[in-house]
């Protein structure tokens, strides 16, 4: 059994680039889990891209018909109301298709991985489970502020956009498939690859998305200065009263992402510098869920993400400078403060 569990560790690895959490499922008896599932099956957790299973593992195989696997899943969803993904060493075509039939999630680590919640359907090749995203991930809504604000009619492709961005190749052909569900782009099937072509402006791709994009905030800490030989770019009102007429407020706001942050708040130096409540001498520190020095040419984050992360504000001015702000930039200009 463990060669199973290793086996799909380097398959998430090899075709997703993450180091899945694989462990043995200890909250048998707080969920009550029945006899009849416990008699059958072996449970561990799976936690990939933020977000917990169950793996259930056949102890015997070729013992249930896929009819039979999706009552029992869904006993284990009942009881624990955690997705429940089934995984097994081998199986034949006829029952991959029929268990697809039942949107039953299974893993064969090496051959097939089926995950619709995760929009993955991985056979010899990335396909994807047609479906609209309401909000885009990180990567996909930074990739996508690139492509409007260098406004380029050219190709990309998974080697180009890993280039400018640094991010991994699964998780670029994860933002591909996005935007081939959301219709950005022209995208075309080049042997293994897909090419996606911009023909659109800015204006129309804009607004056709301003919905599907998020907030890049995660959370906000106020620390007592900025840590030692750290540089990070402006942001929030510091940011808009560098790109407007707008004052700033007495407490300087910078952003940082959240994968850098998580490494430096390990320091004990830099421990001792976030602060419990925020004052007026504090630092604001923004913690982004994509970085936010990608696409920025100066030492403040670009206009787009900036816009975003204010947008809520209902401060009439802020509300204004917003407006002036972004009209310059989709129309091709830059203020002359920058």
């Amino acid at each position: 059994m463990i060669q199973i569990i290793d086996r799909c560790r380097k398959y998430f690895y090899d075709v997703l680039e993450v180091n899945a959490s694989i462990s043995e499922f200890k909250e048998i008896n707080q969920f009550n889990i029945p006899f009849v599932i416990l008699d059958n099956y072996l449970l561990y957790n799976l936690k990939l891209f933020e977000k917990n299973f169950i793996l259930l593992i056949p102890k015997r195989e070729n013992e249930f018909t896929p009819a039979s696997y999706y009552k029992q899943i869904k006993i284990v969803k009942h009881h624990s109301n955690l997705e429940v993904i089934l995984m097994k060493s081998w199986i034949d075509s006829f029952n991959r298709k029929r268990l697809i039939g039942y949107k039953i999630p299974f893993i064969v680590p090496g051959t097939q991985m089926y995950l619709p919640s995760l929009m993955i359907d991985l056979r010899e090749h990335f396909t994807s489970i047609k479906a609209t995203n309401e909000i885009y991930s990180p990567a996909t809504q930074s990739l996508f502020l690139y492509m409007i604000t260098h406004n380029e009619r050219d190709a990309y492709n998974v080697d180009k956009f890993q280039t400018i961005s640094g991010y991994s190749r699964a998780t670029i052909r994860r933002s591909i498939i996005e935007f081939e569900n959301n219709g950005i782009g022209d995208i075309v099937k080049n042997r293994k690859n897909k090419i996606l072509t911009i023909s659109e402006n800015i204006h129309s791709l804009w607004k056709q998305n301003i919905n599907k994009l998020r907030n890049p905030i995660i959370k906000e800490i106020w620390l007592s200065h900025l840590p030692q030989n750290q540089m990070f770019p402006e942001a929030g009102l510091s940011a808009l009263s560098q790109y407007t007429m707008i004052s700033p407020l007495r407490n300087e706001t910078f952003a940082v992402w959240k994968n850098e942050w998580n490494i430096l708040s390990q320091n004990n130096s830099v421990k001792k510098l976030i602060e419990p409540e925020k004052t007026e001498n504090n630092i604001i520190l923004q913690i982004w869920s994509y970085s936010p020095t990608l696409w920025s040419t100066k030492q403040m984050v670009d206009k787009y993400s900036l816009y975003l992360s204010l947008r809520e504000n209902k401060d009439a001015r802020i509300e204004q400078a917003l407006e002036e702000m972004l009209n310059e930039v989709l129309n091709g200009y830059w203020n002359r403060k920058v």
